[in-house]
């Protein structure tokens, strides 16, 4: 035993000071009595130390050095040192992917995943720490370090699969970084085995220990969902579906395509073992609506049997042209016929940031604009104090000697050889990215940030050979497209379940909102555009509402690791494992409690000892 605060027994002093306070006795009173001889036979049997004996004699006086004693040693915090079994803390990772969702005779996997992650903190010592971590497309810690076991039951319990992959690697990295360095700590992995990586993982944390979880075999599902445009002519269409035997026997199954909620195909699939099967259907009219493609099957997977896409019809392109004459432009976007142009000789600098609020894209063609807080700017040697690119000089006969190939707006594009008489030299800030350079001077400029996208040509196209070029109506497609997508084409609006989508924005947006299938909304304040929603666990159709108006996209699975049910056979036998003896240690027991309750004990008996005296 030993004591961690042996300052405290100074406390010991207040014995002798209770000794003294006991020896303080009244002033004898004088008495007059008749005879002594009674009181001097008493003395004789006493002894002469009166006083002593009166201390020896005094119990409440024993109880109350007790007290003080036991109170002394409490305060100098004594522990018992011993060797005790030394236990390391567990962390719980839950696959919630979408195959946890394959039904089995008994449940659901992830059911059954959580019933033995509940059974294994059932076994755990009671002075064991519990964490959970939920392991989706995203990892996060559903329930921190808790020695309640009964909480991190519960915070297993309020889970649920996703309908989307999940990303092991990441959750492993996660809790591995809360593992304590000096204890035995150890990983508990729930999973399927969807994840084909999972062997290498497995070997790469020795302190994993693997629950593998099976049942449900039999699968088939739709692996890619796509429309495209005919070549034949502006409203023809071909519908592709990919649909695949995940399971060990023939399936059949109709295949139904809805429009709107309208059938307007229907085929049956037949399919092997293993075997994948592609359709493609034709299909005329406006792109606009809902698709949604479904399987009729009773399989074990519900997940891949159906998939959305959220049709998207080109729309009207409101252009701010702001020029004195420029008649490459003016041609170019007459070309467009979904592309409505306001033309402006003359810029007014109280109306302008209006004018841009109200529409969807500005092209000021060699013309300097006041500040402006947010919008979609092509500016053609054009400059404004919101877009840090500065005119610093000229430089005549630039010749193109860089681009960047990776840029959007070199889509399909090749700037070599452009002979331009004049162009302005300029400095920029980093946020401004050249997209082409010359030695001398970056030519074409990017720039996105706080409400504002601009592109900026440091050059007169008119004076250059640009517009007769065939990557002209390529480039400015390209520039359209960056500064204002999915209005220029027809496209389809969807995601993979887990990746976040881009939400693109009117400049003047300030908050909108979403709501994910099964009626939840929430409003989001905008903070760029596009905004990146991150919301995507879930497979159907979800709403986006911006300024009273509503539009779609969509989710689905079309993921071949997911929707292949039966995992390929696993053996890690083989494989390093953690120790599971559980090792000793010296521990420090705490003693001051019961010194604490033995004062209370001795002051109950010091106070019946007083009782019985009065």
């Amino acid at each position: 035993m030993s004591i961690l605060s042996p300052v405290m027994l100074w406390f010991l002093a207040l014995i002798p000071a209770l000794l003294l306070l006991h020896l303080l006795k009244p002033k004898p009173k004088q008495m007059e009595v008749a005879n002594l001889f009674l009181w001097q036979e008493l003395l004789k049997e006493r002894g002469g130390n009166i006083t002593f004996k009166r201390l020896t004699n005094n119990l409440p006086l024993w109880l109350q050095i007790l007290i003080i004693l036991l109170l002394s040693l409490a305060l100098t915090q004594p522990v018992w040192t011993r060797l005790a079994q030394q236990r390391g803390d567990v962390i719980v990772i839950m696959d919630i992917s979408a195959s946890m969702n394959v039904k089995t005779q008994t449940g659901t996997r992830f059911e059954l995943a959580q019933q033995q992650a509940a059974d294994l903190i059932d076994r755990l010592d009671s002075r064991q720490n519990v964490m959970v971590i939920a392991a989706g497309y995203d990892a996060a810690v559903a329930s921190a370090w808790t020695d309640d076991h009964a909480a991190a039951k519960q915070a297993i319990r309020d889970l649920k699969a996703t309908d989307a992959p999940a990303r092991l690697e990441q959750s492993l990295f996660l809790a591995a970084s809360f593992l304590h360095p000096n204890q035995d700590d150890t990983m508990h992995l729930f999973t399927d085995g969807a994840d084909r990586k999972l062997r290498e993982l497995v070997s790469a944390y020795p302190q994993l220990t693997l629950a593998l979880i099976s049942g449900g075999e039999k699968n088939l599902g739709i692996t890619k969902f796509e429309f495209r445009q005919s070549f034949a002519a502006a409203n023809q269409y071909e519908i592709m579906a990919a649909v695949k035997n995940f399971s060990a026997a023939p399936l059949s199954a109709p295949l139904r395509l809805f429009i709107d909620r309208k059938q307007v195909f229907e085929t049956s699939v037949a399919l092997e073992a293993g075997e994948e099967d592609v359709v493609i259907a034709p299909y005329s009219g406006v792109m606009s609506g809902i698709a949604k493609i479904e399987l009729d099957v009773d399989d074990d997977f519900d997940a891949d049997n159906r998939a959305y896409l959220a049709l998207n019809a080109t729309k009207d392109l409101w252009v701010l042209l702001a020029s004195k004459g420029n008649f490459f432009i003016e041609r170019l976007l007459e070309a467009y016929p979904n592309i409505l142009v306001t033309r402006l000789e003359a810029i007014e600098p109280a109306t302008w940031q209006e004018q841009v609020r109200r529409h969807d894209i500005a092209i000021v063609d060699r013309m300097n604009i006041p500040e402006t807080t947010s919008g979609n700017l092509l500016l053609i040697e054009a400059y404004s104090p919101s877009i840090p690119i500065r005119k610093t000089g000229e430089v005549e006969f630039p010749i193109v000697t860089n681009w960047d190939r990776h840029s959007p707006l070199l889509a399909n594009a090749d700037p070599r050889n452009t002979r331009i008489e004049q162009a302005s030299v300029v400095e920029s800030d980093p946020s401004a990215q050249a997209v082409i350079e010359s030695p001398e001077t970056p030519l074409m400029m990017s720039y996105d940030g706080n409400g504002l996208r601009a592109v900026f040509l440091g050059f007169d196209i008119e004076r250059s050979d640009l517009p007769i070029k065939v990557a002209f109506p390529v480039i400015m497609s390209n520039l359209l497209n960056w500064l204002n997508p999915q209005k220029l084409t027809a496209s389809t609006l969807y995601a993979t379940a887990g990746t976040p989508f881009p939400i693109y924005l009117s400049p003047d947006t300030t908050e909108f909102a979403t709501r994910i299938p099964g009626g939840k909304s929430v409003k989001h304040a905008v903070t760029a555009s596009p905004f990146l929603f991150t919301d995507t666990n879930q497979v159907g159709i979800y709403d986006i509402i911006e300024g009273g108006k509503t539009r779609y996209f969509t989710v689905n699975l079309v993921n071949e690791d997911e929707s292949n049910i039966i995992p390929p056979p696993y053996d890690f036998s083989n494989q390093p494992r953690a120790a599971a003896s559980v090792e000793t240690a010296p521990t420090q027991q705490p003693l001051w409690m019961w010194l604490v309750m033995a004062a209370l004990l001795t002051l109950m008996g010091e106070w019946f000892s007083w009782l019985k005296v009065g």
